[in-house]
């Protein structure tokens, strides 16, 4: 993929929403309006950004305790992150998963291990479904 001027733009703006989003959740979670905890990736957009440019929409990825960016940058609803986040209904889970197990499949999220190196076997089994789905 070359780094054209588009490519460029579309990965800034990438980043900038995912650091909006981040600040803005950082400022929820100070308020007290976040039951539970959150690890927020301010700083660390570009690799968000950078790794999902490189999928492709059929793509699944299997994100960690600090996956907003990647649910962001994957295609996921910030709207439905946000309110997944905060425990409600019209979040990408129907509030239940809260930030640390966020998933969306349409878009090929297939959910956030909070367990760091707890994906990979998340990974593994979903690429055997694929392979023997054909």
């Amino acid at each position: 993929m070359k780094l054209n001027e588009d490519v460029l733009i579309r990965l800034y703006r990438t980043m900038v929403r995912v650091r909006y989003f981040e600040d803005k959740t950082k400022e929820l979670y100070l308020q007290g309006q976040v039951r539970g905890t959150i690890h927020v990736s301010q700083g660390q957009e570009a690799v968000a950004a950078g790794g999902c440019l490189a999928l492709r929409d059929d793509d699944y990825i299997v994100t960690t305790h600090r996956g907003h960016g990647h649910c962001i940058a994957k295609g996921v609803s910030s709207k439905a992150l946000l309110a997944e986040i905060l425990g409600r209904a019209t979040g990408c889970c129907k509030g239940r998963a809260g930030s640390l197990h966020a998933f969306d499949a349409s878009v090929g999220i297939l959910g956030a291990a909070a367990v760091v190196g707890a994906g990979l076997p998340i990974a593994t089994g979903a690429a055997l479904g694929v392979r023997m789905l054909g």
